[in-house]
């Protein structure tokens, strides 16, 4: 670790003017008076910084411009968990470039959208929004489909900080909690059985909701594939607030279409913003929300508090939160020293 070194801020959108604001700038700055912070807001002035960069708060750069420049980096924070890295992350970290995601900046409100999209599928909200429009007292109706979330398996795929965090809001609803896609030997994961990857064709077809969470560094391929969503319940409901193109969007809309599923609520899209053809768009056992399961009004706030925790870690010699790790493909999340939360940066 350099005896005195430079943090570059990054965090900022060229085409709006929009930066850091400045107190949060003055927070990171207060962590140690061996670290020399400076905020930038264009990427020419990223670039003249960069090799003498040793910390990098956000990333708004190239491939090329990370080889021809960063030469000089130990350690990036990502304020965001976008999976389109234009560096790769495992030649991040085989350069020996110290990785964090901002998995904990997004958690709780990403966790909150997933359990608002539950509730809304099972008490069949969209139903009973359709009716309010057209001004239809539709209460025969829906009480022959409403359910009960409370005695239902919920079904967790992707057991990270995400992951963990909806499992957490979960367990007050008296649900059984099953989950894949996580550390086996976790005993804190807040679920009532773990398993492993290999039987995630089990869990779909076990659960009465099934959620999608997968972290944003974990995979790059979808996960729920037409083979896999064939095993779902008839009257099972999914859920995806992953932060990666995880679900096979065209084979979902067939199965909702077939009956092979009762609803979908979805935050998340092989591509976005999701197409005006997409046959998503006009079933009525569907609720879409456009990708906004990460924003909060506090997630500058809340970002500033994980890079200054992150940066006294560093400091100290001590485990990262949501260092991401080359070597066994996942991130590494280190329990906080304040319960830390989340939204969706442009860096």
């Amino acid at each position: 670790m350099p005896s005195t070194a430079n943090l570059t801020i990054a965090v900022y959108s060229e085409s709006s003017g929009w930066k850091l604001p400045a107190a949060l700038v003055e927070q990171i700055a207060g962590v140690s008076s061996a670290v020399r912070v400076r905020p930038v807001d264009s990427r020419a002035e990223l670039l003249t910084l960069l090799p003498e960069t040793h910390y990098l708060v956000g990333f708004p750069l190239s491939d090329e411009d990370f080889y021809r420049h960063g030469r000089s980096l130990r350690w990036i924070q990502l304020t965001s968990t976008t999976p389109e890295l234009r560096v790769e992350l495992p030649r991040l970290t085989a350069s020996n470039v110290r990785l964090c995601t901002a998995s904990s900046i997004q958690a709780a409100q990403r966790a909150e959208h997933a359990v608002m999209l539950i509730l809304a599928l099972v008490r069949r909200l969209n139903d009973a929004f359709s009716a309010q429009l057209d001004h239809t007292w539709a209460s025969h109706e829906l009480s022959r489909s409403i359910a009960d979330l409370e005695g239902m398996t919920v079904g967790i795929i992707g057991m990270g900080t995400l992951g963990r965090a909806i499992a957490k809001r979960l367990r007050p609803f008296d649900v059984e909690i099953i989950a894949t896609l996580g550390d086996l030997e976790n005993p804190l994961s807040g679920v009532d059985e773990m398993l492993p990857p290999e039987r995630m064709d089990e869990l779909i077809g076990r659960s009465d909701v099934i959620v999608l969470a997968v972290p944003p560094t974990a995979v790059r391929n979808v996960v729920l594939n037409r083979a896999l969503l064939e095993n779902c319940q008839k009257s099972a409901f999914l859920v995806n607030v992953s932060h990666n193109r995880v679900c096979d969007d065209a084979a979902l809309a067939e199965m909702l279409s077939r009956h092979r599923l009762a609803g979908a609520g979805l935050d998340s899209f092989e591509s976005a913003p999701l197409p005006e053809s997409s046959p998503l768009w006009r079933m009525t056992n569907v609720i879409i929300t456009p990708r906004v399961a990460s924003v909060s009004p506090r997630y500058w706030e809340r970002a500033t508090n994980i890079v200054c925790e992150n940066l006294r870690r560093l400091l100290d010699g001590q485990p990262l939160i949501d260092e991401w790790t080359a070597e066994d493909g996942r991130e590494q999340t280190a329990p906080p020293a304040a319960e830390p939360s989340a939204e969706h940066a442009s860096t």
